[in-house]
């Protein structure tokens, strides 16, 4: 069962002026059919959050197919068996962080066993600590992990993962990262990896999807990147000058 599949997708901004010109995302073809860790890498505004949030829905796509788990991305079932970890996620100030945890970790997910896994969360990520703290009173680095675990909490089969690692220290990236690379090496969780940032994934990526001058994909297989590029650095430098090739407004990613 492929797990997600897009076809002749486009979604575009207007116009709003000299000051801020339209923008339009496409993705001719993508197929994500295999678990593994996808490193969807492009430069700040190439439009990697715009196409997250298409499929997760938070946005509508105006033209083209999206399927999660063959549903339509439309479907509420398809998110299911998705975590997101957002590039910002808010939670109440005044609540703990376990209370956040196992608040969202359970809102509308009546008898679902979203807290299975609780435990196994809180000693890969070395969260325990942080458990009794107040929203409030927790770092940058240490919300992203509330927003982590939370994204991982229960069933998960597909990660959507925009900066995830935004804000961590070294230690904690790493631990996450090799979290991620557990789940997918023992589960088959399959990890859609949004970054800009090339040392945070060279060491775990299976295949990148390249985000390049308002295009998407199609994916390729480390090997590939290896074989025709040498390194994903000088991959990520050909898809810069894609861009130089083939200018268009930044996308406004919101």
């Amino acid at each position: 069962m492929p797990i997600l599949r897009c076809d002749n997708v486009v979604k575009s901004y207007p116009s709003k002026g000299a000051k801020k010109p339209g923008f339009a995302l496409t993705v001719e073809q993508l197929l994500i059919d295999a678990p593994g860790i996808y490193l969807l890498l492009g430069p700040n505004g190439s439009g990697k959050t715009t196409f997250i949030k298409l499929i997760l829905h938070l946005l509508i796509a105006e033209a083209g197919q999206i399927e999660l788990f063959d549903l339509s991305y439309t479907d509420p079932k398809a998110r299911t068996w998705v975590g997101y970890v957002p590039e910002e996620f808010s939670f109440p100030s005044d609540l703990r962080f376990k209370e956040a945890l196992v608040l969202f970790g359970t809102l509308n997910r009546p008898g679902s066993p979203s807290l299975a896994n609780l435990d196994e969360i809180i000693t890969a990520l070395h969260i325990g600590s942080l458990l009794g703290k107040k929203v409030r009173q927790l770092s940058k680095g240490e919300l992203q992990l509330l927003a982590i675990s939370h994204a991982l909490l229960g069933d998960k089969r597909f990660l959507v993962c925009d900066e995830p690692l935004s804000g961590l220290d070294p230690k904690q990236k790493d631990r996450a990262m090799e979290y991620l690379t557990l789940l997918k090496d023992t589960r088959g969780v399959t990890v859609l990896f949004s970054t800009h940032v090339l040392s945070e994934a060279e060491e775990i990526y299976t295949s990148v999807i390249p985000s390049a001058a308002g295009r998407i994909g199609p994916s390729l297989q480390r090997t590939e990147v290896k074989s025709k590029f040498g390194s994903l650095r000088r991959f990520f430098y050909r898809e810069a000058e894609l861009i130089d090739e083939h200018p268009q407004p930044t996308s406004p990613d919101i």
